[in-house]
């Protein structure tokens, strides 16, 4: 297979709808990811994420406004807003879907903000019992798939190229490796803090990973974090606080318990404080840390583009 150039993928969004005739029942939206081509289809229920997490500060969370979702296959990309809590996507059967929510939350002086990276799962890998619930653990592998996805109308490869690679991929293991080790720095944590790392998966190497990907390589080694350590809350002299948020979720049990987080070296990472506030961090070191406030950006609805459920 050919090497796709797929690294501006993680910055570039792209729309090209193909012909999604999407209803809207009573009780739930459906999604028709199909067009007229005479395959298996089935209908599939995708279930949102809780909100507020359900985590040991799950109080201090702001407010939800709605989620922004994204949906990709190799034929379509659809995106829309919702407050619902479930839809239903109808989809060519054994055919692989990204899916991501990304949580729209209200700030203190009402205005809406994108802070938070998105919930994700991948169809059908993650398929069960006819239904798919989104999870903040696996936000980063539907966005992996997503940006594969574009990547044909980038560098203009077929979509079907792309498709076939994409089922050849065993996704469900790299989600379980991914989803394992998130859980063990959490276990690391709680059996010896002072030597426990989290593990962040946005905050391996990108590049690198879609860069073998393209190639059809891949080794665990792609998925390890590199140059990342812990900085202590206190290195950077911020007042009496409220609350405090990484953008991962399940990072925000490690911040607020050990006060600290991870941070990977000579890259910018955002805080959230007190639903107001960004703080935007950099480090060559935890002796090394530079960082400046900011209002937090502003949301601003596109909903001349993006529809509502």
């Amino acid at each position: 297979m050919k090497k796709l150039y797929l690294i501006t993928a993680f910055f570039i969004s792209l729309t090209f709808f193909i012909s999604c005739n999407n209803q809207t029942t009573e009780d739930r939206v459906v999604i028709d990811l199909t067009n007229d081509f005479a395959y298996p289809v089935e209908e599939v229920v995708v279930e949102l994420p809780d909100w507020p997490p359900n985590d040991q500060i799950k109080d201090k969370y702001p407010l939800l406004d709605k989620w922004q979702i994204e949906i990709n296959s190799y034929l379509t990309e659809k995106r829309f807003f919702t407050r619902k809590d479930s839809f239903i996507i109808r989809t060519y059967k054994n055919q692989p879907v990204s899916i991501l929510a990304s949580p729209i939350t209200i700030l203190s002086n009402n205005s809406k903000c994108q802070f938070f990276y998105p919930a994700g799962t991948l169809y059908p890998y993650e398929w069960d019992n006819s239904c798919l619930k989104l999870c903040f653990e696996l936000g980063f592998s539907a966005n992996l798939m997503k940006c594969l996805f574009l990547s044909p109308v980038l560098v203009g490869i077929n979509p079907e190229e792309i498709n076939n690679f994409l089922k050849t991929f065993n996704w469900k293991k790299f989600n379980s490796i991914i989803q394992e080790k998130i859980q063990n720095s959490l276990l690391d944590f709680s059996q010896d803090s002072n030597s426990a790392l989290f593990y962040n998966p946005w905050q391996i190497d990108k590049k690198t990973l879609l860069e073998n990907l393209s190639s059809s390589k891949f080794t665990q080694s792609l998925i390890k974090q590199k140059n990342v350590e812990n900085l202590p809350l206190e290195n950077l002299e911020l007042p009496s606080l409220n609350s405090i948020f990484s953008p991962f979720i399940p990072e925000n049990q490690i911040l607020y318990q050990y006060q600290l987080f991870a941070l990977k070296k000579e890259e910018d990472q955002i805080l959230m404080l007190d639903n107001e506030f960004a703080d935007i961090v950099n480090t060559s070191s935890v002796k090394k840390v530079s960082h400046h406030l900011i209002y937090m950006p502003i949301f601003i609805d596109d909903y001349e583009n993006t529809e509502f459920y």
